[in-house]
């Protein structure tokens, strides 16, 4: 009998794959798992089926980037009591256009009122006039999310690349009580303690319509934050009725920028983006969307960078 023993030298990744360049080269001197895993199904496609307990969720095979996903939190359904409803779609569309995931959240709990979108008054019980009607912010949320919502106290800033959240007044009645106590508002613990992980993790957060007073309140330096560059739209017209609010937020202790609805505003130091939307009266849906995916698509180029 004959034996012939074969000596192979180990080929390098360039002589495998000459196609592989730059950031993809970095991959075959790492030790971890998923990368390691990630080279040989980008050399061998059909190297997948033998490993299936490979943990390769967080990454994209056709681009070798981590995957990009927004947690974005609602207040509900509607203009009067919840989000903004066209504030939201936007928000999603832009995600989805720029190919960004996200998951819903919304607090667990009644909404302060439940009012009546051709009357403008809040709605009772059905056989009370006295009793007001209840529902639920995260049951609420669910009509827009198409039922990815999930409970705000699970939402990990970890998990996620960014925070997202649209108007309504239901941010200033259910997420901060801005719309009820006015310059004394208090922020919801728990939406406090979000926004400042994010910010402590160093992710961004994308803020629509009335939802930047929530950040003027927690970031500003009259709570001893850094203060926040942001908009809140433009004052000094009639299609602009929120001067109030605008200094509100000055003296809160942040820098207030003018934007047009179709705009938005960049604090590059604390990585949070602004957009007008609805606080312009009588803004156009479409102009609410330029504006909104003018905002997620910046902060999204930002994070790629």
């Amino acid at each position: 009998f004959f034996f012939f023993f074969f000596f192979f030298k180990q080929k390098t990744a360039y002589e495998i794959m000459p196609s592989l360049v730059g950031s993809e080269m970095c991959i075959r001197d790492s030790i971890n798992a998923e990368y390691m895993g990630l080279m040989i199904t980008r050399i061998l496609p059909s190297a997948r089926l033998f490993l299936p307990a490979l943990k390769t969720t967080a990454f994209d095979f056709s681009t070798a980037q981590a995957k990009l996903r927004a947690a974005v939190i609602l207040a509900g359904c509607g203009r009067l009591d919840g989000s903004e409803t066209h504030e939201t779609v936007s928000c999603l569309i832009s995600l989805s256009k720029n190919k960004m995931e996200y998951d819903c959240y919304a607090l667990n709990r009644p909404q302060r009122d439940v009012v009546n979108p051709l009357t403008n008054m809040p709605m009772k019980q059905q056989y009370s006039s006295i009793i007001p009607r209840r529902r639920n912010m995260m049951e609420e949320a669910g009509r827009l999310s198409r039922g990815n919502v999930k409970d705000l106290k699970d939402l990990a800033a970890d998990a996620y690349s960014a925070l997202v959240i649209p108007g309504g007044s239901g941010v200033s009645k259910n997420l901060c009580n801005f719309l009820i106590k006015g310059a004394a508002f208090t922020v919801d613990p728990l939406v406090e303690k979000v926004l400042k992980e994010f910010r402590e993790k160093g992710k961004p957060m994308a803020l629509c319509c009335i939802a930047p007073v929530i950040a003027a309140k927690v970031f500003g330096s009259k709570s001893g934050g850094p203060g926040v560059k942001m908009t809140m739209g433009k004052s000094g017209s009639a299609s602009w009725p929120f001067q109030t609010t605008i200094e509100v937020c000055k003296n809160l202790g942040n820098t207030l920028v003018m934007a047009d609805v179709t705009e938005y505003c960049i604090d590059a130091e604390n990585k949070i983006y602004t957009t007008p939307c609805y606080l312009k009266g009588d803004a156009k849906p479409y102009e609410v969307l330029e504006g909104v995916d003018k905002m997620i698509t910046k902060m999204v180029e930002d994070l790629k960078q």
